[in-house]
């Protein structure tokens, strides 16, 4: 019996994998009557949309977006990792405003800061007509009439003293802001326990009655 079982097992075999073959078959002939006749149904649908809705025949014209970055937190409250975004963005203090473009490296690092800064978009159509340029004109040719030390500062030697100073005076704020955290801390706390107080007053004066 083992050796009649072992024999037809290929036969068994055989017919499990021609009837799957079959099936697949029978499944690939049906496949293109099935996508003719959803082609023609989204065909169908694309005829029903309205003038009025349908889009305008291209070529298109490719507007890009210019985001403006405001730093309204000091940066010294956070970890390096904050830090090193921010110095990415450019923004060092409080209150710094850069132009970056719309880009993903861009939207990454903003998306890393975003509790501490606030983010305006705009398009660089809206942007060359705030500034009067026309818009026909690209700001690659901009770039090109500007020259190479446009916006560089001298460069000059590290200051050790002027280093020292800077640091004192965000330590300086650093321990100011947290000194305000407890004063004020303080002040909900004694509140609290007056409020207290006052309420079990309140209540022994009730039970004396």
């Amino acid at each position: 019996k083992v050796t009649v079982s072992v024999l037809y097992w290929p036969v068994r075999m055989w017919r499990a994998t021609a009837g799957i073959s079959a099936r697949v078959a029978s499944s690939a002939a049906v496949a293109p009557a099935v996508a003719c006749s959803s082609s023609r149904r989204l065909c169908a649908s694309s005829d029903e949309v309205p003038a009025d809705q349908q889009l305008a025949p291209g070529p298109y014209r490719k507007v890009g977006n210019i985001i403006i970055v405001n730093l309204w937190d000091h940066a010294f409250k956070y970890g390096w990792e904050i830090n090193r975004c921010l110095r990415d963005l450019r923004l060092e203090h409080a209150g710094d405003v850069r132009v970056v473009p719309d880009t993903p490296e861009m939207r990454e690092r903003l998306f890393r800061v975003r509790h501490i800064v606030n983010i305006d978009m705009m398009s660089t159509d809206e942007a060359k007509e705030m500034i009067g340029v026309p818009a026909a004109v690209p700001f690659t040719a901009l770039k090109q009439a500007l020259p190479r030390n446009y916006g560089v500062g001298v460069v000059q030697d590290f200051d050790v003293d002027k280093s020292w100073v800077d640091f004192m005076e965000t330590r300086r704020m650093r321990l100011r802001d947290v000194m305000q955290r407890d004063a004020m801390e303080l002040r909900l706390l004694k509140r609290r326990k007056e409020l207290a107080a006052a309420a079990r007053a309140e209540e022994g004066s009730g039970s004396k009655e």
